[in-house]
């Protein structure tokens, strides 16, 4: 039976360098419920492959380049269905830029009971969602405070305070 495939749908766009981003496609065909799979490309290249489930794939990178990507899936065929290419999904990954001013500090020795501050910018990109911050393996004892504790999608060079308090 002859099938067709939806346009690619991205759970984040534009993405940041990096970042996990997640891309969805339907076979769909009034003769059934498509079976088998669906590969996912950048442009020529393969991105990886996803089986069908009740008609729907999905598959999830963080490698894309930054810039435009060219996303497409495409429906290999099974014993009842022909095979199907998707429209383009354009993705857009910007890249994650975060600078620290010159002079600046990028370590520092923290007694108990004291504190250390940093300072970068941020450049978020154009759209999607805000740049939101954490710190991950603290020493027990030790919290981590930024401000502002996010910048909005496309608010420009925004310079970022963190602070590091030990008890």
């Amino acid at each position: 039976g002859e099938s067709s495939l939806s346009a690619c749908s991205s759970s984040a766009n534009p993405s940041l360098q990096g970042a996990a981003v997640t891309f969805s496609a339907n076979v769909t065909s009034v003769a059934g419920t498509p079976t088998g799979i669906a590969t996912f490309f950048d442009g020529t290249t393969q991105l990886g492959v996803s089986s069908l489930n009740g008609g729907a794939a999905s598959y999830g990178t963080s490698a894309l380049a930054v810039g435009a990507n060219s996303i497409t899936a495409v429906y290999s065929g099974d014993a009842n269905f022909g095979q199907a290419t998707s429209a383009v999904r354009s993705q857009s990954v910007a890249a994650d830029v975060i600078t620290i001013p010159t002079p600046g500090t990028t370590s520092q020795t923290i007694s108990a009971g004291g504190q250390a501050i940093f300072t970068f910018s941020v450049v978020p990109p154009g759209g999607g969602a805000p740049v939101t911050f954490a710190v991950s393996r603290l020493p027990v004892g030790a919290t981590a405070t930024f401000t502002p504790s996010s910048v909005p999608a496309g608010a420009g060079a925004t310079m970022v305070t963190m602070t590091i308090s030990t008890s």
